[in-house]
């Protein structure tokens, strides 16, 4: 099985890791996944919002960069 390396970082922080995956998809849902479990974390934590780059790559080759954001903000009582 072929091996992809995913990296998540933004300003405070970089997370990388090795995974074995069949293709590219099942590594890019891996890599979404890392991300917004790391955004999960943040965001219960209680950051307003979680932001970071996700990058996926194998051997020397970039194969794709995503943006993975999520935010929680809490609503006005009416």
């Amino acid at each position: 099985m072929p091996t992809f390396h995913i990296t998540v970082h933004n300003e405070d922080f970089t997370s990388s890791d090795d995974y074995e995956c069949a293709c590219n998809e099942e590594a890019l849902k891996q890599g979404i996944k890392s991300a917004i479990a790391i955004a999960s974390d943040q965001v219960s934590s209680g950051k307003p919002f979680f932001g970071a780059e996700m990058t996926l790559e194998q051997g020397n080759k970039q194969l794709i960069r995503y943006i993975v954001a999520i935010g929680a903000s809490p609503l006005k009582a009416q």
